[in-house]
């Protein structure tokens, strides 16, 4: 029997992410683009920025 992944409300924001880091990645490879590599890894950090930003405003709505 195949294991299904579980899904989340996260899940296609993520996928999302990497598709675009991907696409990205590719078309700098295949030398479309000439842009910056900050940039074609900006999906992914942009996202983790986000993620860090969202727990810091979570705890701070603890206190």
């Amino acid at each position: 029997m195949p294991v299904q992944a579980a899904s989340t409300p996260g899940n296609g924001r993520v996928a999302l992410v990497v598709l675009g880091f991907v696409v990205l990645l590719v078309l700098r490879l295949a030398h479309v683009i000439a842009w910056s590599w900050w940039w074609i890894t900006a999906p992914l950090w942009g996202m983790a920025l986000l993620g860090v930003a969202a727990f810091l405003v979570t705890l701070g709505k603890r206190r």
